[in-house]
């Protein structure tokens, strides 16, 4: 099958609207390769976070006595939306996360062509995390106008799917990792002796587990006193975390760095020897456990949802069941105590993450299904599920 080289097509000068949360890294990213391809490119986003060389734009703009006025802010700030959306006149407007509300309704009605990338939350639904009716059919109203549907992970399009008409192709692009920033330290060896540093990469709330963590690594502490553990993250958990690792007697064991910036997270890895994700939601992919094996770092993960997808078990790290102290701080007392297979699953977990997660190539799938919808040719990829009566 045949897919275009965005290097050799034509999306230079092309106008792309990108309708994404411009404090996510992952939005800046895929801002900047498409403005390194060429493109011109405009962020519209519900923050107001600054994206280097790219221009963003707020929207809807600061909060109007209006927007109490439930409903009839969405009519109210149209205007204005179609003013930043005429203005540009893009070639392309993708959505990217399509928590759009009532604005599925009207805002993107005639908007062709249309792409939208689920992220997570928006559709995937727990018991934990339960969505509304009408979330549930702006999205299915914004999928169905869409002329490309992607996801993060095959869990994430079958999730995707349960919200498209059925014949709906879902094309899974990977965020992916840069392998040119995220590498191995050279400097840093699995080791038998001397204290051994775990890695928390997420924010500190209770769907990513970080209480589960805690009591997990008081075992690994009650075995090995000088381990340690690093918890780079914010949350309303935060306060919490740290009066009950005092509780355990952890304080020094324990450290609480706050949120890294994007380019400092790879320098914090590199100090660690394992790195956990004790999720106890249904995450949508797993990026922080791929970034890790980019830098030969061997994961301990919960068994959920796309995260099975980025960790191959026995592979490339560890996987056990969700919210399970004692199977998590087992799984950690073993590599702990067994550096040649942490080194084992370092290294396999570098080539996977080559093999299949390299940013620039993730990149490349997008920027082809650009050339495609831009040479108006039906949208094919080389990894997609499509929706059925069934999904």
């Amino acid at each position: 099958m045949f897919f275009p080289d965005p290097s050799s097509a034509s999306l230079a000068t092309r106008r792309l609207l990108m309708v994404a949360h411009s404090n996510s890294a992952h939005t800046a990213r895929w801002a900047g390769y498409f403005q390194h391809l060429g493109m011109v490119v405009r962020v519209i986003s519900p923050t107001p976070d600054a994206i280097p060389g790219i221009d963003v734009i707020q929207f809807p703009p600061d909060r109007r006595w209006y927007h109490a006025l439930k409903g009839l802010h969405l009519y109210l700030d149209y205007p204005a939306w179609r003013s930043i959306f005429h203005e540009f006149h893009p070639d392309i407007t993708h959505v990217h996360y399509p928590d759009v509300g009532g604005r599925s309704r009207f805002y993107f009605n005639g908007v062709h062509p249309l792409i939208t990338s689920t992220w997570g939350s928006e559709v995937v639904e727990s018991l934990e995390f339960p969505l509304s009716a009408k979330h549930k059919q702006g999205v299915r109203r914004m999928l169905r106008r869409s002329s490309v549907v992607t996801a993060t992970s095959r869990f994430l399009a079958h999730w995707t799917a349960r919200y498209c008409p059925p014949g709906t192709p879902i094309h899974i692009i990977p965020f992916g990792v840069d392998c040119d920033v995220f590498t191995p330290d050279p400097s840093r060896r699995p080791k038998a002796d001397g204290p051994v540093r775990l890695g928390f990469f997420k924010n500190l709330e209770r769907k990513y587990g970080p209480e589960v963590l805690i009591e997990a690594f008081a075992r690994v502490v009650g075995k090995h006193a000088n381990a340690k553990l690093v918890m780079c993250g914010k949350g309303d958990m935060a306060s919490g975390l740290k009066a009950r690792a005092q509780e355990l007697g952890m304080s020094d064991n324990v450290e609480f760095p706050g949120r890294l910036p994007h380019e400092q997270v790879v320098t914090a890895m590199h100090a660690c020897d394992i790195v956990v994700m004790p999720s106890t939601c249904q995450e949508s992919f797993g990026v922080a456990a791929l970034e890790a094996s980019a830098c030969q770092i061997p994961v301990v993960a919960s068994r959920v949802g796309g995260v099975c997808e980025a960790v191959v078990d026995g592979q490339t790290g560890l996987l056990v069941p969700s919210a399970n102290v004692e199977a998590l701080a087992d799984a950690c007392l073993k590599l702990i105590g067994d550096p040649d297979l942490r080194q084992r699953l370092g290294v396999a977990g570098r080539q996977f993450v080559l093999d299949h997660y390299q940013w620039q190539a993730n990149a490349s799938l997008m920027a082809n299904l650009y050339v495609q919808i831009l040479h108006k040719t039906r949208p094919q990829s080389s990894n997609m599920i499509v929706a059925s009566e069934e999904t």
